[in-house]
């Protein structure tokens, strides 16, 4: 990885910009390229001053969370999807995050396979309700915009143990 400029380095060249120099000859002069003068700049403009920006890992990206709360937060919203719990958690954890602390907990994504089958007792006992009415107090309901996504049929749960 390349070094940087030094600081001293740095104020001399913009203490010769400022007094008239022009960039392209502090450039020549200092054997630098003219790039890097307006990055300079720029850094200045954003944070007052043309020291360099530590060296290290960006920060927000090693976000740690207690596991305890964190599985206590699954068991409690079990069905929720990754970027659900990343909205209740404050957005503190991405997706990803929250995928990779869900499988070292042993959490594994869980899916109702089973439908509900039909009980012939029940249907015979309702057309039977439905004989009493007369079939102009009958009202028949479009159920098009209904949406039938409220109950989810997949969630999270301990490996080998069945979604509850």
């Amino acid at each position: 990885m390349a070094r940087r400029y030094s600081y001293d380095l740095r104020m001399k060249i913009f203490k010769a910009v400022d007094d008239g120099l022009s960039i392209v000859k502090a450039c020549k002069i200092f054997n630098i390229s003219r790039n890097t003068i307006y990055r300079w700049k720029h850094l200045k403009c954003e944070t007052g001053d043309i020291k360099a920006k530590p060296y290290g890992p960006a920060k927000g990206y090693n976000a740690k969370i207690d596991l305890k709360e964190f599985e206590e937060l699954i068991i409690n919203h079990h069905d929720k999807t990754s970027k659900e719990l990343s909205i209740i958690l404050g957005n503190r954890l991405q997706r990803t995050r929250i995928n990779y602390y869900r499988k070292l907990l042993g959490y594994t994504y869980k899916k109702t396979h089973l439908h509900s089958k039909r009980d012939i007792g029940l249907r015979n006992e309702f057309i039977e309700k439905i004989k009493q009415f007369s079939k102009e107090g009958l009202v028949f309901i479009d159920e098009l915009g209904i949406e039938d996504n409220a109950c989810r049929e997949y969630g999270w749960s301990i490996k080998g143990i069945a979604r509850t």
